[in-house]
């Protein structure tokens, strides 16, 4: 990440959810949102763009800057976007203006730590981004769906009532557009495949002239190695300029076919 901000000339900060006392969440990922509020209340101009990256999502392709992605959050306060795995809508990755209107759909969504939580498997954020989206977009019948969440009782080991609440919430959101409230543009949905980022498997690693410039859940030593020299994953050599293997980038009709091949799996 810090390397491809760099290259591009954006600012890079690494936040720290403690080097902020009023972000007291019990769940990091609830601190988390609260965090980018406040380290937006620090921004100047107010047209300030946060790209918000999970720890575990490393910009694999240097090459390509943010621009069209920049465009659409000019449009708009807050950008999320459609996971390719399934209904959800990604909570690690966004994109958020320091607009009023933007610090308080993180705070917003933050507050889910304190109320409104269900018994059962709701997985955190993720799963608050759904009910909280169907709020702030002040849809009808969003009631529905809170019933529903409501009533999360089960564990993390069958998900079918939680995906039976994603879905509510999703029919009710329809097709990925870009919202208004009140008269103006605040929230983007971007269609899967379209964002900035995606799940790293569903790409098998792989990079291209089109797509994601970066790829989410990369945990391990291993998976850092698919994309990036060992010299640079293990820490011998840290140079930018000497970090990227050569093997990663295919034809963006390869890109498209292993796009396919994972939903068909």
């Amino acid at each position: 990440q810090r390397c491809y901000a760099e290259r591009h000339g954006y600012e890079y900060h690494v936040l720290n959810p403690s080097d902020y006392a009023s972000c007291r969440q019990r769940d990091f990922f609830f601190r988390k949102h609260c965090t980018v509020a406040r380290f937006l209340e620090t921004r100047r101009p107010v047209d300030y763009i946060l790209f918000v990256l999970d720890g575990d999502n490393p910009c694999v392709d240097i090459s390509r800057n943010l621009d069209a992605w920049l465009a659409e959050a000019r449009a708009t306060d807050v950008v999320v976007y459609e996971r390719w795995m399934n209904n959800e809508i990604m909570a690690g990755n966004y994109a958020v203006r320091n607009s009023d209107w933007g610090i308080k759909f993180c705070d917003g969504w933050a507050s889910y730590d304190s109320i409104d939580i269900p018994r059962g498997y709701h997985s955190s954020d993720n799963g608050a981004i759904h009910m909280h989206l169907v709020r702030f977009l002040q849809l009808s019948y969003w009631n529905h769906c809170a019933y529903l969440w409501d009533r999360l009782n089960g564990g993390a080991n069958n998900l079918d009532n939680y995906f039976h609440f994603v879905a509510c919430t999703r029919l009710l959101m329809g097709a990925p557009r870009r919202w208004k409230v009140d008269g103006r543009y605040r929230v983007t949905i971007l269609p899967r495949g379209h964002s900035w980022s995606v799940d790293g498997g569903v790409a098998n690693s792989k990079i291209s002239s089109v797509g994601p410039i970066s790829h989410h859940g990369q945990k391990t030593a291993n998976n850092y190695k698919q994309y990036f020299r060992d010299s640079f994953v293990m820490g011998d050599d840290t140079s930018c300029a000497n970090m990227m293997r050569t093997d990663t980038s295919v034809s963006k009709a390869r890109l498209g076919e292993i796009f396919h091949n994972s939903l068909a799996d």
